[in-house]
């Protein structure tokens, strides 16, 4: 699934938000962890 959701958002120019960060980050698309970061 994280590569479906990496897929469209990498396409589409979206920003994920998810506290595993590491599969969206390695498909080069801009991830935030909200439990982290904030």
């Amino acid at each position: 699934p994280d590569g479906y959701i990496a897929a469209v958002a990498a396409s589409r120019g979206f920003i994920v938000a998810s506290r595993d960060t590491s599969p969206y980050a390695a498909a080069g698309v801009t991830v935030i962890n909200p439990w982290k970061d904030v």
